[in-house]
């Protein structure tokens, strides 16, 4: 397509979302909107919407991440009905620094840090560790989810011992990059965009004095209880190791699900980070949290948490709470494959890059990445559209600094977007209403993005 029509779709998705809130009937009529446009009519396009959610499911990437995060919610609901979450929160609260909303907000942060695996899964343990705290001390759930979402993608981007390295180093091999990770090394540090968001949620977890806006509000608001907190029968507080064994297993399980499929990808690959770079992100994720579920039964069975009987029903009463998180993220993958047929991405490249002077470049490049990944709220998309755009042009500037550019960018889009599939895990996760957590974060994420604006500024005339 490549004409104006193509940005109709995430305009209608994003536009319809703030206006009545309903993200779910917002994706669908994009979704409609979109297969009305590339099939130029109402009757095919209709037909073609319910193709396209098919569609999702046969590529073996999205099937992996839909069914890991079903199944994040079976492994989460084990670990609390077994003790371990309350054990560990008790554990927590026995600190001074998990006292107050300051130390929460802290201890949220540090746990994003930590649980660097994956964006979904650093959103979803976040949002389990901290909600019970955040409760307590009365912080509020949209500053709970900036939080997870702050210290989510932009900590996977900045330790890619992941899906997301693993994912980039694979672009960059594909341009003919002989050391993809060691240009990943030297872009890291001037990945301005990720650094500023968390620079900017441990700033604001540690002082009130930064809140702003739509956030300011919220957390002067009188807090309601989180939904869950409540509803939930007694748990008796047991070892946190019932809760952290299984987290350490799958931050164990990540690299080596990558080392394991790069190897079978490329028995040729020497090196352990060249091997990772051939792995399968996805299938990783998915044997990471598939083991992890199988050390939490394990623990749940000889330490007798559970009865036996309980452990299949806890399960699966965690995967249904978390079936409508994978049903916005089927119609958000269904959407991102409209957006590429119809070639959004391409279009929005084409007209937005104009000749300009060689320094202002990388911040041409991050705010380009910025606004495809922000429309068709996806990182990836947005990597695997612009690298190979940005990498060429390393006669002119490093490319470092131009795969700096592209990264920064992407994370914007994933960080914040109203459509991205971690915006809405980490609302999710906080149990807040999601309009609400990208209204409160964008003053943020704004922000961000000045400061990465300067500082790729910086950079283009420092090399030039």
């Amino acid at each position: 397509m490549n004409s104006f029509y193509s940005l109709i779709p995430p305009i209608v998705a994003v536009a319809l979302a703030i206006a009545f809130k309903q993200i779910y009937l917002a994706l669908l009529a994009a979704i409609f909107l979109g297969c009305c446009i590339l099939k130029g009519g109402l009757g095919e396009g209709l037909i073609a919407s319910v193709d396209a959610l098919v569609e999702v499911f046969q590529s073996r990437y999205n099937t992996q991440v839909i069914l890991f995060c079903c199944l994040v919610g079976g492994l989460l609901a084990l670990c609390e009905a077994s003790g371990g979450v309350l054990g560990f929160v008790q554990a927590m609260q026995k600190r001074a620094f998990a006292r107050s909303k300051r130390g929460v907000g802290l201890l949220a942060c540090l746990c994003g840090c930590f649980i660097f695996i994956e964006s979904s899964i650093t959103c979803l343990c976040t949002g389990a560790i901290a909600r019970p705290l955040a409760q307590k001390n009365g912080v509020s759930k949209e500053k709970l989810a900036y939080l997870c979402d702050s210290t989510s993608a932009p900590i996977c981007m900045l330790i890619p011992l992941n899906s997301w390295g693993a994912y980039v180093m694979g672009l960059c091999a594909a341009e003919g990059v002989s050391e993809p990770l060691g240009l990943l090394a030297k872009a890291l540090p001037l990945n301005f965009y990720a650094i500023s968001a968390i620079a900017l949620a441990f700033l604001v977890a540690t002082s009130d004095r930064l809140l702003v806006g739509p956030m300011k509000a919220a957390e002067l608001q009188p807090q309601e209880p989180f939904a869950d907190e409540n509803e939930a029968e007694p748990v008796k507080a047991r070892s946190p190791l019932l809760f952290l064994l299984p987290v350490l297993t799958m931050i164990c399980a990540m690299p080596a699900g990558l080392a394991i499929t790069g190897y079978r990808a490329n028995p040729q690959a020497k090196g352990f980070f060249d091997v990772i770079s051939a792995g399968s992100g996805a299938t990783a994720v998915l044997w990471a949290v598939l083991l992890a579920l199988f050390v939490t039964i394990l623990l749940c069975l000889f330490t007798r948490a559970l009865p036996a009987k309980e452990i299949a029903p806890t399960a699966i009463r965690g995967i249904a709470d978390l079936i409508p998180m994978s049903i916005l993220m089927l119609l958000a993958f269904a959407l991102c494959n409209i957006c590429k047929d119809l070639q959004t991405g391409a279009y929005m490249a084409k007209i937005l890059s104009n000749t300009l002077p060689v320094a202002l470049l990388p911040a041409l490049i991050f705010l380009l990445s910025a606004v495809i990944s922000f429309a068709t709220g996806t990182s990836f998309g947005t990597f695997g559209l612009m690298i190979p755009l940005a990498l060429p042009l390393s006669n002119l500037l490093p490319a470092p600094l131009l795969l700096a550019s592209v990264l920064s960018g992407g994370v914007f889009g994933d960080h914040c977007s109203p459509i991205s599939d971690t915006t809405l895990v980490a609302a999710i996760s906080a149990k807040c209403d999601l309009l609400a957590h990208v209204r409160t974060q964008i003053p943020y994420a704004l922000i961000g993005a000045g400061v990465a604006v300067l500082g790729f500024l910086i950079a283009g005339l420092a090399v030039c």
